[in-house]
């Protein structure tokens, strides 16, 4: 009875010491651990609330390819519709404000041999675009082809007969507010009307023009290529001789050209910014003066076909540019009748006289 009472002691004894260790055991694997299965506002042995981290979202941002210059940018930053603004060039207006902020410009001849620009606005909301300046009809013409608001200062008798007939989605500072077009004290009137993006869009929404507009495209590469022509460095406009003349010249480290007034390097009033092409396209038209104008001024054959240059990258290549209605995008090609491939990046468009073409300065390098 002894040895069997000694048994069961030993063995109690056994199963005790067991518990025990396995007690130690679950609390050092315990230790260092926190709880992660508490629910949101439950309480912890020291009285304080769990909450739990919520995850973060990483934002997705889409990009896209422009309409107008083939860079691939937000989507956001696409304007709903484009715009078409008429840049003062006369002396007393420069340097203009928002047009480096242009994806496509247009050099044309006005009358007395000054040029005109018209900025094409399809990626950017400048808060000052100026000075805005009168129409003409051939401008009216190459905006329709951007299905353009198209924004201005009064126009020629032929400009509001464009206007009205082709009933041209028209944002006129001869008929808006304050609060849309406004006149700036550095320049001089009629040299100092200016606006900007928001209340170019103001002025629309009052007219109840579309929100939204609709636009054939140019064809753009997804890289940069190199053109099969012949070496450009620089490339002379003489509009009006040595008084008024545009040149580029190519920097070959940044890929593009620089642009030039009368051999000073042209900038934007929006920040002192260097004006600068990727794409050059030179345009040869048929031009003359209107019979019986009084004031000079020119009749610009924009539909129909011609010839002209693509310059880019350092390399100039011939053109051959077609345009077959008022509303139709003019669109160019090459020599073997393939429509052309743009490098991405913005567009200055020369327009220029097809009978005065002999005038413009070429070289394929500065050293000549």
């Amino acid at each position: 009875m002894r040895e069997s009472c000694r048994v069961y002691t030993k063995v109690l004894l056994l199963l005790v010491l067991s518990c025990f260790l396995l007690f130690l055991y679950g609390c050092s694997k315990g230790e260092g651990k926190e709880t992660i299965n508490e629910p949101v506002g439950a309480e912890t042995d020291n009285g304080e609330d769990i909450v739990e981290e919520p995850e973060v979202e990483e934002e997705v941002v889409t990009k896209v390819k422009s309409p107008l210059t083939g860079i691939y940018i937000d989507e956001e930053k696409i304007n709903d519709r484009v715009i078409a603004v008429m840049l003062d060039n006369q002396y007393s207006a420069r340097p203009q404000a928002g047009i480096t902020q242009c994806d496509i410009v247009y050099e044309i001849l006005a009358e007395g041999n000054i040029t005109r620009y018209m900025g094409i606005i399809g990626t950017g909301q400048p808060e000052n675009i100026g000075p805005v300046r009168s129409s003409r009809d051939y401008f009216i013409h190459r905006a329709l082809e951007y299905d353009a608001l198209y924004v201005h200062v009064g126009g020629s008798p032929q400009a509001y007969e464009a206007i009205s007939e082709l009933k041209v989605p028209s944002v006129d500072a001869m008929h808006q507010g304050g609060d849309v077009f406004w006149r700036k004290k550095h320049k001089s009137a009629p040299h100092n009307m200016y606006s900007s993006f928001e209340a170019i869009i103001k002025g629309a929404e009052r007219k109840n023009y579309r929100a939204e507009g609709k636009y054939d495209l140019l064809k753009f590469s997804e890289n940069e290529t190199a053109l099969q022509g012949e070496d450009l460095i620089y490339i002379e406009f003489p509009y009006n001789g040595k008084s008024y003349y545009s040149s580029y010249k190519f920097n070959e480290d940044e890929k593009v050209y620089y642009r030039y007034i009368n051999g000073s390097v042209q900038k934007d009033e929006n920040g002192d910014i260097p004006v600068t092409a990727k794409n050059i396209i030179v345009q040869f038209t048929k031009t003359r003066a209107i019979k019986g104008d009084t004031e000079g001024r020119l009749a610009v054959d924009m539909v129909g076909e011609g010839e002209g240059w693509y310059i880019s990258n350092g390399k100039c290549q011939k053109l051959k540019w077609k345009k077959e209605d008022i509303y139709k995008l003019t669109k160019y090609y090459d020599e073997s009748g393939e429509e052309i491939i743009l490098n991405p990046g913005n567009i200055w468009i020369q327009v220029y006289p097809e009978n005065r073409k002999d005038e413009i300065v070429m070289k394929s390098s500065l050293a000549n």
